[in-house]
């Protein structure tokens, strides 16, 4: 359930904001739901918590480029394949 989903990570939030797992959580469900503007400000978030996290920056990379920001959007996965050469085929679930 999405939407409950949400609401207990809204409440993990509130009591820890600044937690990165929590953060990315968040930007991951809002996501799913579609919700691009949302998702974007909790992966930039999360990102600023871990400002090296090759998946913070992927996936920040994939919200901007839903959200229609798609230069934007290769800028953060370049970033992120700096950080991780195999980011991608991590994300897409390959080896």
């Amino acid at each position: 359930n999405l939407e409950k989903s949400i609401t207990y990570l809204n409440k993990a939030y509130s009591l820890a904001p600044g937690d990165y797992e929590t953060l990315h959580s968040l930007a991951v469900a809002h996501g799913i739901k579609g919700e691009h503007t949302i998702a974007i400000d909790f992966f930039t978030k999360a990102l600023a918590v871990n400002p090296t996290n090759a998946v913070a920056c992927y996936d920040l990379g994939i919200a901007y480029q839903l959200a229609g920001n798609v230069e934007l959007g290769n800028t953060y996965i370049n970033k992120a394949k700096e950080l991780n050469p195999n980011i991608i085929q991590q994300r897409q679930g390959q080896k």
